[in-house]
């Protein structure tokens, strides 16, 4: 519906652009959350009928079906090497799913989680920066 609603108000023949997440960095705190026993909420999904396979394939084919015209999708990964300290704050800010998670667990559940947060900082980090691996699918397409 979105691709569609895209396709439509865009002037005709116009370059149109859009990306998703193939992968991101919600393996990193979906580990954190594994390994300090803590129950996330299930995410929403859209209904199948709506739905995509989240691939570059399956992405390009929403678009297409969408109405865009001459779409071209390409994956684009690379390493975002953070400070722990820099990864903190976006949950104790309440940054994405694992702070909205973060801030939405008791007292105690979030000492496991900063318990937790540096354990698994100190296992993966490389020279004090924690690498994470990114892929998106970069779409250009054009208006109809």
């Amino acid at each position: 519906d979105s691709a569609r609603e895209i396709a439509r108000v865009g002037v005709s023949g116009a370059p149109l652009g859009a990306s998703i997440w193939l992968r991101s960095p919600s393996w990193f705190w979906a580990d954190i959350v594994a390994r300090a026993g803590i129950v996330a909420p299930a995410g929403e999904r859209l209904p199948p009928e709506k739905d995509f396979a989240r691939t570059a394939a399956g992405f390009e084919s929403m678009l297409t079906d969408g109405g865009w015209q001459s779409t071209g999708v390409e994956e684009v990964t690379w390493i975002w090497r953070a400070a722990p300290s820099v990864l903190w704050a976006s949950a104790e800010g309440g940054v994405a799913s694992a702070g909205s998670l973060y801030r939405g667990l008791s007292g105690e559940d979030r000492a496991l989680f900063r318990h937790t947060f540096d354990e698994v900082c100190a296992e993966y980090a490389v020279d004090g920066l924690v690498p994470l691996e990114h892929t998106a699918a970069v779409a250009v397409g054009r208006a109809l």
